[in-house]
């Protein structure tokens, strides 16, 4: 959808193909996770953090520091330089500013950026894994066995043991879609390296003011000014710390917030939703509102639109396995037994664990600002059962369990200690320690993992293993087993047609559940091989034939749309009847007032569907644009850094925000100097506050300036 339908871009050099690899390492780096220091430096807001990965993956106008200057010195080892200026009152004065002392000489070629992801991408579509495709073909060996499975079935109805593995195929499509790097640590190391020479980059003040000054409509450069700033103090105080902490995914790891739905939601609503097809046309435009982004927002959020994949995950394992329990419960003897109440068991302990998960995903999420509800919840429970009482003997209770854990604990050091030498109770107490530092460093969402959801899923587990082997060995030859007393009320046993039967009754069960398990198991393999050929062109090495193949997405989208087309229909309608509930929900006061509904994301369409947005005329219609400014050669940024003589008080940046104690400037007041300015921008205080004009996370409104202009976004 960036270019337009039958553009077919075969050069390295383009815009097009900076923003595929932008993409592409974009989807990269969305398997690791990312340090909790990068995440909550700015008072426990993502926004910055993701503002430095939007600046890393879609700008081409930040110059950045030498990599062997990418280290900054001390303030006090920096050169002065000396200028005039004028006070409040009108007296001339003399204004010390701190700059590089080879200002503009210290710094990468102009489009050095870019070059760099054009690197680091390529390098990563040559170092992953193939064979892709071949163990695809593989898989068609047990269809292949399948199909004879299920012929011989209808000749001479057998247990259903292979309908209970029909889910197995989608869990391999699965993993071999998203494939492994060649070395998950060395990409991570990879990418940190470039995400840190970005931020190094941003802690010059300097690189920010020429980047910020590349863009050319006010408004929208004001807005970047502020935001820009915040990412410079989001940088300062992350220090050296690694952005990326561990490969987690593949579902690794529980609750994973990868970087690339949040930064894609918000692009998609931003721009390329409202731009539609050929939507890179103005590059510079679209590049300054990929890297500005949304004043809201942040890499951590529950996007209750990902339950539709969850769902749909839940509907290929659980369908397929409930094909099989139907074959199970209705073929001789018919009712629960062990084999079919095994299945049972752990379908309905597999089911109500993500539930639970999905639960605490929602109620521990850290971007909640909008379910204000909960307190008017508690306000409920205080007014009308009685939350103090329940309180009381919730504390009563957590008391008692603390007494316990401590009492035993004793215990159990008294009695290592009477049986254990000293060095050995001196390592177990260190051990103890460890452990008790460990895991008063987890987070909530990670304890319920270790305590609860990783015990009970390895019990699941092994229950599911104990009831494979009995099938497969013949423990369920049995009597108790074979005449289903899992039910209750007795059962009895067919010694005729125990193993065996040919009735209709039985071949209507035999169809049913057949049906069932191969239509889910067919459509669910044929989405995973479908999604894995529409976005390979992504990560093809040659740009020729990622071209051509993107050509021949283009043409299959094309041919499909009808299809697409009803189900953009029944879209329109489920979003129409979210519409609706939101607003019963917002006059009831379960929901705040504040709370939107995301528009309708991206469609695919051949033509142009550009939607009416504000143009730069308009907007700068009380901010004038500056004169001089063409971009019509886009490849080419417009970068250039000041040299010390041509700093003045009058290119210093304003202050941006309101609650942090820095003062708004204008050119009329110079009553701060750049140094003092300069001081209230790097100051500790200035770490906590919550930036861009965001709520915090206690749901506090944050006032804006009156001199801050509207954003055209």
């Amino acid at each position: 959808m960036a270019t337009p339908y039958d553009s077919v871009d075969t050069t390295r050099d383009s815009n097009f193909a900076s923003i595929r690899d932008s993409l592409y390492l974009l989807v990269s780096l969305n398997q690791y996770s990312i340090s909790r220091t990068a995440l909550e430096t700015n008072s426990s807001d993502s926004k910055p953090a993701e503002g430095l990965l939007r600046v890393a993956l879609f700008s081409k106008d930040l110059r950045l520091l030498k990599r062997s200057e990418a280290v900054h010195e001390l303030q006090h080892q920096q050169p002065v330089v000396q200028t005039s200026g004028v006070d409040a009152h009108g007296r001339a004065q003399q204004v010390h500013i701190t700059i590089p002392a080879n200002a503009g000489t210290n710094l990468e070629p102009p489009n050095e950026l870019n070059s760099m992801r054009q690197e680091l991408a390529q390098d990563l579509r040559e170092s992953r894994r193939k064979g892709v495709v071949p163990v695809f073909l593989s898989t068609l060996w047990f269809l292949f066995a399948l199909a004879i499975s299920i012929q011989g079935a209808f000749g001479y109805i057998v247990p259903a043991d292979y309908e209970n593995q029909q889910w197995l195929p989608i869990v391999v499509l699965c993993s071999i879609v998203d494939r492994n790097p060649a070395s998950a640590d060395d990409i991570r190391k990879k990418l940190n390296r470039l995400i840190d020479h970005v931020r190094k980059s941003l802690m010059d003040d300097q690189i920010r003011a020429a980047f910020v000054n590349t863009i050319d409509d006010v408004a929208e450069r004001t807005e970047m000014q502020w935001r820009i700033d915040d990412i410079g103090l989001h940088c300062k105080a992350m220090g050296d710390t690694p952005f990326f902490e561990s490969f987690s995914g593949q579902g690794r790891v529980k609750w994973h917030y990868g970087a690339a739905h949040a930064i894609l939601c918000d692009v998609e609503e931003i721009y390329v939703g409202p731009e539609g097809r050929n939507w890179l046309h103005n590059e510079g435009r679209a590049r300054t509102y990929l890297v500005l982004g949304k004043p809201s927002g942040g890499l951590e959020w529950f996007d209750y639109r990902e339950l539709v994949q969850v769902m749909a995950a839940f509907i290929c394992v659980g369908g397929t396995c409930f094909a099989a329990w139907v074959l199970s419960y209705f073929t001789p003897t018919v009712g629960l037994g062990c084999r079919s109440g095994g299945y049972t068991v752990f379908m309905a302990v597999a089911t109500i664990l993500l539930i639970m998960e999905m639960g605490i995903w929602w109620w521990m999420d850290a971007k909640k600002d909008h379910l204000h509800h909960l307190q008017r919840r508690a306000t409920l429970i205080n007014t009308h059962i009685g939350s103090h009482r329940l309180q009381t003997a919730w504390a009563n209770i957590s008391n008692g369990l603390r007494r316990l854990a401590g009492l035993c604990f004793v215990v159990f050091v008294t009695t290592i200690s009477a049986i254990l030498p000293r060095m050995v109770i001196a390592a177990v107490k260190r051990k103890q320690q460890r452990f008790g530092d460990w895991f008063a460093s987890l987070r909530a969402q990670q304890r319920w993992d270790y305590c609860f959801f990783r015990p009970v899923e390895i019990g699941n587990t092994i229950w599911l293993l104990y009831r494979i082997m009995a099938q497969t060995f013949g423990s369920d030859e049995t009597c108790a087993c074979m005449s289903s007393l899992w039910a209750g009320g007795g059962g009895y046993v067919n010694m005729q047609f125990w193993n065996v039967a040919t009735s209709d009754d039985i071949r209507r069960y035999w169809v049913a559940g057949t049906t069932l398990g191969v239509t889910v198991m067919s459509a669910a393999m044929i989405y995973i091989v479908t999604e894995w050929c529409l976005q390979s062109h992504l990560s093809t090495a040659d740009p020729k034939n990622a071209a051509h193949g993107l050509q021949r997405v283009r043409h299959f989208r094309h041919m499909t749309y009808p299809l697409r087309w009803l189900m953009h229909r029944i879209d329109d309608l489920f979003h129409e009847c979210e519409c609706s509930i939101v607003s019963v929900l917002k006059a009831a006061g379960l929901l705040s007032k504040t709370y939107e509904v995301r528009p309708i994301g991206l469609r695919w369409t051949r033509h142009s569907t550009r939607r009416q947005r504000r143009s730069s005329a308009q907007v700068s219609a009380r901010y004038p644009s500056t004169p001089g400014r063409d971009r019509s050669n886009s490849n080419v940024p417009l970068v250039r850094l000041p040299g010390a003589s041509e700093i003045t008080l009058d290119q210093t940046p304003p202050a941006a925000y309101v609650n942090d104690g820095r003062r708004s400037r204008t050119s009329d007041d110079t009553s701060i100097s750049p140094s003092e300015l300069r001081h209230s921008l790097l100051s500790p205080e200035a770490y906590s506050r919550p930036p861009f004009g965001r709520q915090s996370s206690s749901n506090s409104p944050i006032e804006r300036s009156p001199e801050r202009p509207v954003s055209p976004v």
